[in-house]
């Protein structure tokens, strides 16, 4: 199969691919051709059209594991410019591609932007910019991302959780913010949430267990102290927004649950962690 022509431009292609992916459309020759005359000169793909591209891969399925590689550098080199929500469709793109255990260069990608995001956000302000779909849409992506699967994967998850640690801080500065939120979104930045603090509990433990323990951690957003922290006044300050949109009965059945479970999680963390000494958070947890 061919995709070549005169005529057709980068954002063609983009096109045609983001057309079979939303239509569902299976075609994996056509994919694998375009994959190849991409790759061929990514520099022609403007930042909103390659994204189109991995987007259209990650969700119709095909592995392009040239395309996720030879696309790593541009998305990196423009991350500082990168609007929200074209940074989380990248984000996206990459963690579904990495998705299995064979997903080696998508892995690799991931591992790289979730690290570059948290650094970008460390030294530049750029997490108020984003909406509550963007930062609901971040925090999934960063929590769910298949991390552990490369040999940096300590480094990923710290960095996912910091990202965590500042996107739930900011939330607990501003609580305004998740009331603006809607159910679903809310229910997804929870779920996130309690993702987040059972990974960095599970890390305080192992430190804890290490031989080689400090006996203090260093100042982070992503120490799991600063992360259970957040995330347990995150679940305080939303606890009310929760109770007036169930008022409202606007739960759609799926967030709702997603909620309640989240809420049971945080709650079986706290309890948890008082029984084993490890109650980092300030406030009483999940109510």
């Amino acid at each position: 199969s061919t995709v070549r022509s005169p005529d057709l431009s980068a954002q063609g292609l983009a096109n045609i691919a983001w057309a079979f992916a939303t239509c569902q459309l299976p075609a994996p020759k056509l994919f694998g051709a375009i994959e190849r005359e991409a790759v061929a000169d990514l520099r022609r793909f403007e930042p909103l059209g390659l994204t189109m591209l991995l987007w259209s891969f990650a969700t119709a399925r095909a592995r392009a594991p040239e395309l996720f590689a030879a696309a790593q550098g541009p998305v990196l080199a423009g991350l500082a410019t990168a609007p929200p929500k074209e940074l989380c469709s990248q984000l996206w793109a990459f963690a579904r591609a990495a998705e299995g255990g064979s997903a080696r260069a998508e892995a690799a990608g991931c591992v790289a932007l979730v690290r570059a995001l948290e650094q970008e956000t460390a030294v530049r302000d750029v997490l108020p910019t984003f909406a509550g779909s963007d930062m609901a849409r971040l925090l999934h992506c960063v929590t769910t991302a298949p991390l552990a699967a490369e040999a940096e994967a300590e480094d990923g998850v710290a960095s996912a959780l910091a990202l965590v640690s500042r996107t739930a801080a900011l939330l607990n500065a501003e609580p305004k913010r998740l009331w603006r939120m809607s159910p679903f979104e809310l229910s997804t930045t929870l779920a996130a949430a309690s993702r987040a603090a059972a990974t960095a509990e599970l890390t305080a433990r192992a430190t804890r267990a290490s031989p080689h323990a400090g006996t203090t951690e260093h100042a982070s957003p992503g120490r799991p102290s600063e992360v259970l922290r957040q995330t347990s006044a995150l679940f305080a300050n939303a606890a009310p927004v929760v109770h007036a949109q169930l008022q409202l009965s606007s739960f759609a059945e799926q967030a709702l649950l997603a909620t309640v479970s989240a809420f049971g999680a945080e709650s079986a963390r706290a309890d948890r962690a008082d029984r084993h000494g490890l109650a980092a958070a300030t406030g009483s947890g999940a109510g």
